[in-house]
């Protein structure tokens, strides 16, 4: 990545008042999008977020039917129906957390209004960003991400990532994704970096 690509640092404080000073597109919830490829820090970005603005956080880990039917437009239309037009229409929103064990949805979790972050691959894709007042978009190398991933998940998932790496960068494409973002940031950590605190990176 070119260092002169980094125009400023940005802390997470700042990003919640961006996020939450943004026109409400979801009934009165705000919606906050983090959305980049696997492993560049789109979880931990939503953990310290929420913190900020005491929202709910959905993974989109716990959204995908499996490796097979995660980026596929049955996943988004799922989202959309079962959470986000129930906020928009004032009602409780709904979704099923798969178990990758299992390999099945299991138990069910409400949605309240509110401040609401979505975080995941996909997360922005279009169906779900129109219903979005912030979408932040985190960048890293792939041989990182693919790194951070099997450090966490473990190196029996290699070959499903590398299939997935291949997967993402297609959908992300395809979608126009990162174009959507209203910030973007680097996922990539730099020294004396404070853990609240992020690169921005400009369009």
């Amino acid at each position: 990545m070119a260092k002169d690509a980094r125009t400023q640092i940005t802390s997470v404080a700042e990003i919640a008042v961006l996020a939450l000073t943004s026109e409400a597109k979801l009934g009165t919830s705000k919606l906050i999008l983090i959305d980049g490829p696997a492993g560049s820090g789109k979880t931990t970005l939503a953990r310290m977020l929420q913190s900020e603005v005491g929202a709910q956080v959905i993974h989109m880990d716990d959204l995908y039917h499996g490796w097979e039917d995660a980026l596929t437009s049955a996943t988004m239309n799922r989202i959309v129906q079962s959470i986000l037009l129930p906020l928009e229409n004032g009602q409780l929103g709904k979704y099923q957390k798969f178990d990758w064990y299992q390999n099945k949805f299991l138990e069910t979790f409400e949605v309240t209004a509110g401040s609401v972050i979505i975080e995941g691959v996909g997360s922005a894709s279009a169906p779900i960003r129109k219903y979005a007042s912030y979408v932040v978009w985190l960048e890293v190398d792939p041989q990182l991400g693919l790194s951070r991933v099997l450090n966490r998940d473990g190196a029996q998932i290699t070959n499903e990532m590398l299939t997935w790496q291949k997967t993402e960068q297609n959908w992300h494409k395809i979608d126009n994704t990162r174009s959507h973002a209203n910030l973007i940031l680097s996922g990539e950590r730099a020294d004396g970096l404070a853990l609240t605190e992020y690169f921005a990176l400009t369009k």
